[in-house]
């Protein structure tokens, strides 16, 4: 508003009377909105806890205030301006307090990055702690970046890839902070895929019912013709699909599906390996066996359904709640409750461990769990957790098998009657995250090894590993260490030589995870591992070593996490080539991620039988 001095004189008294009357305004809306209970937030993902004592969480940045808008009309002379909207690809349910990357995590990260990387993230990881940063990234509430031409919706992408993590609770919560839940069609369409798999088929189809202007879509099509089956409507349900057939759609699944809806005859489904979440639902509510091969899936959403579906074949819910519970989507509590619900006679209990070491199946490995339950004898109890920790090394199985054993290891007393068990106890603690009760078998162990060759073995076998958990303090530490663990790694429990390509690889594998933590290890012991050649593991393309380098070296949070997810890939720890592990932990304490630096580090180690 612009004027001469002698017009704003001559307006003075109507721009204090129109200021008075706003700060009254104001000052009743401010009372009345004191009055109102403030909900304390919600933490949504457990945050790792960093095992370095320094790194603490950083203050999240004050956001702008926004102006209230009342909707009344303004007196002559004062101007408004619209109220700017709400940036969708910004929001998010996590501060930094609540285990957030901070508001500012974007920062200095170019928006085409975050749009090609975002979702190459690994939804199928098998790293708790990799997946634990990537929802936490996708979760936090954050300032998107905004340089480059925008392409892509960050809000649809962090949805989908939350969805293709199978997080359906993570799903929601970014939905419900989304202004564009209910306009944006590829936020509709991941909605309904997570209510499907949930089969929350009330709100699945309250959903559907208010896509009216979108049953020509083949999608939203088919979720009404089955939401009409489900309110009994079967004869529109019939027409909508006969009109779907005549339209070329070609989906025999479905129709199949809708009939067993409406009819007592259950079809025998020949495959559902190519299903998607409303087959699925659809399924569930039919009362249809499902075929076997549906367990050949690898997205973790459906195999959360199908640990969740007491109408499968055991052997098919099981495999599917042990890969579940390995990829996050399930709690260990569920896949125990899961195996101890299987009812075995008596004879086969009996023969659990024999059984177990013959057939290495999700069925044995349920038969073990439930006689280990049953058992009362400490040293029964203590063979039956090391056989099951044992067998579950191959098939990448033993981090999984840690944490359904750890409440009962915690029962067994750690004694000098129980000394062969420490290696295995300290190993399977450590993959569970109990790292408090390592301490109390490495001491026994300790102080049995100052008179006991065959404890000092087992101690030496076992250092580096605590070392990596942050078990053994500095002042405990020395290099000598490091040698001990060479020569005792390279001999078996009878003291015969053990084969020394394996022992070179846990050994390079070992030195590269000590040294990424800050460790050094002597030359000497370096070049033990020289002899046999170069390897040939496959690692991330040089751009992508590059781009992840120059984030941690910025300090760009955010881009380092994503970058690191994608250069770790889906496949098993164990797997991984020590130099991108080595360099993935770097750039994680490079930016200050110290605790999921170290919880990453153990993974590996503890996925390499180390």
């Amino acid at each position: 508003m612009t004027g001469s001095r002698a017009d704003i004189v001559r307006r003075g008294p109507l721009i204090g009377f129109t200021a008075g009357m706003v700060c009254c305004m104001l000052l009743a809306a401010g009372d009345a909105w004191a009055q109102r209970p403030l909900d304390a937030p919600k933490s949504l993902a457990p945050r790792v806890q960093s095992l370095d004592p320094q790194v603490t969480s950083q203050p999240q940045p004050p956001l702008p205030s926004e102006p209230s808008n009342t909707g009344s009309v303004l007196p002559i002379g004062v101007e408004s301006a619209p109220l700017s909207a709400i940036d969708p690809d910004s929001v998010g349910t996590l501060t930094r307090e609540q285990g957030g990357f901070g508001f500012e995590m974007w920062t200095g990260t170019r928006r085409g990055v975050v749009e090609t990387m975002l979702p190459e993230m690994p939804a199928r990881t098998v790293s708790l702690t990799v997946r634990d940063m990537m929802r936490r990234l996708l979760l936090s509430n954050a300032k998107a970046p905004g340089s480059d031409a925008k392409k892509k919706s960050l809000i649809v992408l962090r949805v989908e890839q939350l969805a293709a993590m199978g997080d359906a609770a993570g799903v929601d919560a970014l939905l419900g902070v989304a202004p564009t839940r209910g306009t944006d069609p590829a936020l509709l369409r991941a909605e309904a895929d997570m209510l499907f798999l949930e089969s929350d088929n009330a709100k699945v189809c309250a959903l559907v019912a208010g896509q009216s202007d979108t049953v020509s879509i083949a999608y939203w099509r088919k979720a009404e013709i089955f939401c009409q089956a489900l309110a009994g409507e079967q004869d529109r349900a019939a027409l909508g699909a006969t009109l779907l057939r005549e339209q070329g759609d070609k989906d025999r699944l479905f129709n199949e599906l809708l009939d067993a809806l409406s009819s007592a005859n259950k079809p025998k489904l020949d495959s559902m390996a190519t299903a998607q979440p409303l087959h699925f639902a659809m399924a569930r509510a039919a009362k249809v066996a499902l075929p076997a091969d549906v367990a050949t899936s690898n997205h973790p959403g459906i195999l959360r359904m199908l640990a969740t579906s007491p109408s499968l074949a055991n052997d098919v819910r099981l495999d599917a709640a042990e890969r579940a519970e390995a990829m996050g989507v399930i709690d260990t509590r569920l896949l125990r409750d899961i195996y101890a619900g299987i009812a075995f006679p008596k004879d086969q209990l009996d023969k659990a461990l024999s059984t177990a070491q013959a057939e290495r199946s999700a069925i044995s490995r349920a038969l073990l769990y439930r006689r280990a339950v049953g058992e009362t004898v400490p040293t029964a109890l203590a063979q039956i957790i090391q056989q099951a920790l044992t067998l579950a090394r191959t098939g990448g199985r033993y981090p999984t098998q840690a944490r359904v054993y750890r409440e009962l290891l915690s029962t067994v007393p750690p004694t000098r009657d129980l000394l062969w068990l420490a290696p295995e106890a300290t190993r399977a603690l450590l993959a569970a995250g109990d790292y408090a009760g390592v301490n109390s078998w490495l001491n026994i162990l300790r102080a049995s090894a100052v008179l006991d060759d065959k404890s000092a073995q087992m101690r030496d076998r076992l250092l580096p590993l605590a070392r990596i958990a942050g078990a053994i303090k500095d002042e405990d530490w020395n290099d000598d260490a490091v040698g001990a663990w060479f020569n005792a790694a390279s001999v078996s429990e009878t003291n015969t030589q053990l084969d020394p390509e394996d022992v070179r690889a846990q050994a390079i594998l070992i030195f590269n995870l000590l040294e990424a933590l800050g460790d050094t290890v002597p030359e000497a012991q370096w070049e033990r591992t020289v002899v046999g050649g170069a390897g040939s593991s496959v690692v991330p393309n040089a751009a992508l070593w590059r781009q992840l380098n120059a984030a941690s070296i910025a300090g760009r949070s955010a881009e380092t996490v994503m970058l690191s997810s994608v250069a770790m890939g889906p496949g098993q720890l164990g797997e991984i080539d020590p130099t991108v592990l080595r360099f993935v932990i770097e750039s994680l304490r490079g930016v200050g991620l110290t605790g999921e630096a170290r919880s990453l580090a153990v993974e590996a180690a503890v996925s390499a039988s180390i």
